[in-house]
């Protein structure tokens, strides 16, 4: 199923360089998964529960490694494919 992810300025203030479970992006994920479930994002990349990776936009890699090398971030939203099994009800 694919979602709309928002990164917001919340996620980027919590967020940690270098981090595959608590960069900005893998915050906003999580916020549409089930409490069951953890992400892992590897910056051209995703999983869920160590299931099969899953390809990032271009967008999202480039923002993700200009985060990780210290140069911030700035909210962004976009689409990603997540198995229906994952998500939230609701």
């Amino acid at each position: 199923m694919n979602i709309t992810i928002q990164v917001t300025q919340k996620h980027i203030d919590e967020g940690t360089e270098g981090r595959c479970t608590n960069c900005p992006v893998a915050l906003a994920i999580k916020e549409h998964l089930k409490p069951e479930y953890q992400v892992k994002v590897f910056g051209s990349h995703y999983n869920i529960n160590s299931d099969t990776p899953l390809y990032l936009p271009d967008k999202v890699t480039y923002r993700i490694n200009r985060f990780d090398d210290g140069f911030g971030m700035e909210p962004f939203e976009f689409e990603l494919a997540i198995k229906q099994q994952y998500l939230k009800v609701g």
